[in-house]
C-alpha cells in the first residue's frame, strides 16, 4: 500500500475520532457517574441536562420508549433525517437528538467498520471464484461441546482466522491470475491469553494450525491440555456428525454396534464394494480415527496433535520477542515433523484489558503477518490522566490500577505514574489530552443488539435496585460512603430485599455498625420506589453510549497502527446477537476499506 493511501485512511480515522470525542466529551461526567450513587448524589439533576430531564419526565412511558430506541439503533432505524445536521452539544440535546447522534456516530454509519461478509478478502463468492475454495469445513455445524455463546464465538472466529491465514498474501492486482499455488498459508498461530483453550484446540483439530496457546495462569494451561485431549478422543465423531448435518440437515444416531458393522464392511470393501455413501463415509472416518480391524487402539493423530497444539504458561508483555520465542520452541521439534515458516499470526478471543494492547505492539514485530483480536474488559486499561481534562469520578468504586485522588478528581501528577499507558495510544488523542474515565469504559461492554435482547422482556433488575437502596441505607446510617463497599453478585442469591440487606451488611462487616429492622428496610424501599423508574431511564440512557465508547477505543487503536509507517489495517464489526465485542484485524501488505 502506498504511503498516500495510508495517510488518507489515517486522516479519515482522525475525522471520525474527532466527531466521537466532540460528542462524548461533554457527556463524560454523566457517563462516569456510578449507578449506586444515583439517589444519594442526586445524579438525575446533577448530570442530566435540563432539556433531557424534561423530555424524560414528560413522557409517561419513558422506559418502554428508551427500549424501543435501543431496538431501533440495533436495526439501524434511527431518524436518519438528522444525520447531516451539525453536532448538537450534550447540554442542549433532546432525547431524539441523543438517539439520532448515537446512531450517526456509530462505527458502521461512519464507514469505519465492516461486517464479515463485506470484507473483500474474505468474501466467500470472490474467493471461491478465484481459487475454488472448498467450503465444506466452513459450513460445518458441530454438536455443542462448550457453552452456546462460546461455541458461537469459536466457530465464527475459527472460520475467520482460517480464511485470513490462507489468503494473507493476496494482492489486489493479482486476483485475476491466482491459482492454488499462489495461496500463502500462514500455518503458525500464537493465541495470546488462550484461557481454557477452546479456540486454540478448535483451530488445531479442524484447520490443522500449529498453535502456541499462551496463558499466564498455570491452571488454565493444565485445564486446556486436558480439555484438548478429551476433545481429541471424540473429534472424529463430532466431525462426522457436523458433516452429516451439513449434507442432510441432521445427524443420525448410529446405534451401539456401529463400529463393528463398519469394520466388517471395511474388510469386504474390495470384494463387494460399498453401495451406500453413508457407509463409505463411516469407513473413511474409521481410517481418520486410526482404528484397527478390531475397532481398538488410540487415534493415530494424537501425537500429531501434541506437536500441533502447545499449551504454555507465560506472562505476555509487549517486550516478548515472538519470532525468537517460536524459533526456540521449534528447535525442540522432531526432525520428521514438517518444517514451518517462522511467520505467524497473532490471535486472541477476549483478550482482557491491556493484553489486547500488548497484542498490537507484538504484531508490529518482524514475522507477525496478521492480527485477529477480539478485545474485552476495557475498564482494565491503564489510562493516561491529563490534568487539563480531569473528570469527576467516584473514586471508591473505581476498582482499577489507575490511582485517583480521594477528592474524587484525577491528580494532575498522574500523567507521570503510568509508564505504559494503554489508552489513548494514538498521537492524535494524546495531543488532544483526551480522557474517557474508568466508569465510562465500563459501559463499552454493552452493544445495541445485546441490550435490545436483554431489555425486551425484562423489568427493573432487582439486584441492581437492591444495591442502589443498600447504598442509601449505608449513607443514612453511617453518614458517608467513603469505603469500597463491594458486595458482588449477592443479589442473585437472595429472594427478598430484607434478606439481601442483612447478608450484604454481614459480608461488608457492617452488621455491628448498622442495625436495621425488616420494617425499616421495607419503609426505605417504599420511600424511594417512585424514583426507581427515573433510575432505570438513567441506566438505559448511559448504556446507549457504550458502543460509541468502544468505537472511540478501537479507532484510537486503528489510528495508532496507521501512525506506524509499516502498518496497514482494516476493522470490521463483530456484532451478532449476544456477542458484543468488536474485532481488530491487521493484515500486513494488504489494505482494503
Amino acid at each position: 500500500m502506498q504511503n498516500s493511501q495510508r495517510l488518507s485512511k489515517l486522516e479519515s480515522v482522525y475525522k471520525s475520532l474527532d466527531l466521537l470525542t466532540r460528542f462524548l466529551n461533554p457527556a463524560l461526567p454523566f457517563l462516569n457517574s456510578h449507578n449506586i450513587d444515583f439517589i444519594i448524589k442526586s445524579h438525575w439533576t446533577k448530570f442530566l441536562p435540563q432539556k433531557l430531564q424534561d423530555d424524560l419526565e414528560l413522557l409517561p412511558v419513558s422506559v418502554p420508549l428508551l427500549k424501543s430506541h435501543i431496538k431501533d439503533l440495533s436495526l439501524g432505524k434511527w431518524n436518519h433525517a438528522n444525520d447531516h445536521k451539525p453536532l448538537i452539544d450534550f447540554e442542549a440535546c433532546s432525547l431524539d437528538d441523543i438517539v439520532s447522534q448515537i446512531g450517526q456516530f456509530g462505527l458502521r454509519n461512519m464507514k469505519m467498520s465492516l461486517l464479515l461478509d463485506e470484507i473483500p478478502l474474505l468474501n466467500v463468492k470472490n474467493v471461491e471464484e478465484m481459487i475454488h475454495l472448498n467450503l465444506s469445513e466452513q459450513e460445518l455445524k458441530f454438536d455443542p461441546f462448550m457453552s452456546p455463546k462460546k461455541m458461537h464465538e469459536v466457530e465464527i472466529m475459527g472460520n475467520l482466522i482460517y480464511r485470513i491465514a490462507k489468503y494473507e498474501n493476496f494482492k489486489p492486482d493479482t486476483y485475476s491470475s491466482l491459482t492454488d499455488n499462489d495461496v500463502g498459508m500462514i500455518e503458525r498461530l500464537i493465541d495470546i491469553g488462550s484461557g481454557k483453550g477452546y479456540l486454540s484446540s478448535f483451530l488445531s483439530l479442524l484447520y490443522k494450525f500449529d498453535v502456541y496457546a499462551i496463558d499466564s495462569s498455570a491452571g488454565n494451561t493444565t485445564g486446556s491440555s486436558e480439555r484438548a485431549a478429551r476433545l481429541q478422543r471424540v473429534w472424529a465423531q463430532l466431525l462426522r456428525r457436523a458433516m452429516e448435518r451439513a449434507e442432510t440437515g441432521h445427524a443420525v444416531r448410529r446405534g451401539k454396534y456401529w463400529k463393528r458393522r463398519m469394520n466388517k464392511a471395511a474388510q469386504t470393501t474390495t470384494e463387494v464394494g460399498l453401495q451406500n455413501q453413508n457407509l463409505k463415509d463411516d469407513v473413511k472416518l474409521l481410517v481418520m480415527e486410526g482404528r484397527n480391524n478390531e475397532g481398538e487402539g488410540a487415534p493415530l493423530n494424537q501425537e500429531i496433535l501434541n506437536h500441533r497444539l502447545r499449551n504454555m504458561t507465560l506472562y505476555v508483555t509487549r517486550n516478548l520477542n515472538l519470532k525468537e520465542f517460536i524459533s526456540t520452541q521449534s528447535n525442540g521439534e522432531q526432525s520428521n515433523q514438517k518444517k514451518l515458516s517462522l511467520d505467524f499470526g497473532i490471535i486472541g478471543l477476549h483478550t482482557c484489558g491491556p493484553l489486547g494492547v500488548d497484542s498490537i505492539h507484538l504484531f508490529l514485530q518482524d514475522g507477525a503477518k496478521f492480527l485477529c483480536n477480539v478485545p474485552c474488559c476495557y475498564h482494565h486499561l491503564e489510562e493516561v490522566v491529563f490534568p487539563s481534562t480531569a473528570l469527576e469520578v467516584n473514586t471508591p468504586y473505581s476498582r482499577s490500577k489507575e490511582k485517583q485522588r480521594k477528592s474524587n478528581f484525577w491528580d494532575a501528577d498522574e500523567k507521570s505514574t503510568i509508564t505504559s499507558p494503554t489508552f489513548p495510544l494514538s498521537r492524535h488523542l494524546q495531543a488532544q489530552e483526551f480522557n474517557l474515565g474508568r466508569n465510562a469504559r465500563m459501559l463499552s461492554s454493552y452493544s445495541f443488539q445485546r441490550m435490545s435482547h436483554e431489555l425486551e422482556n425484562s423489568e427493573l433488575n432487582k439486584p441492581m435496585i437492591w444495591r442502589l437502596l443498600l447504598q442509601v441505607i449505608i449513607a443514612e446510617k453511617l453518614g458517608h460512603t467513603l469505603l469500597d463497599y463491594h458486595v458482588g453478585k449477592l443479589g442473585n442469591k437472595c429472594s427478598t430485599f430484607q434478606e439481601y440487606v442483612k447478608k450484604a451488611l454481614q459480608k461488608l462487616h457492617l452488621d455491628n455498625n448498622i442495625q436495621v429492622s425488616d420494617e425499616e428496610i421495607e419503609l426505605i424501599y417504599k420511600r424511594y420506589e417512585p424514583s426507581l423508574e427515573k433510575f432505570y431511564c438513567y441506566f438505559i440512557l448511559r448504556t446507549m453510549f457504550g458502543p460509541l465508547i468502544e468505537g472511540c477505543i478501537l479507532l484510537d487503536r486503528l489510528a495508532y497502527l496507521l501512525e506506524q509507517v509499516s502498518s496497514l489495517l482494516t476493522m470490521f464489526s463483530f456484532l451478532v446477537i449476544k456477542l458484543n465485542q468488536s474485532s481488530l484485524i491487521q493484515i500486513k501488505n494488504f489494505f482494503f476499506v
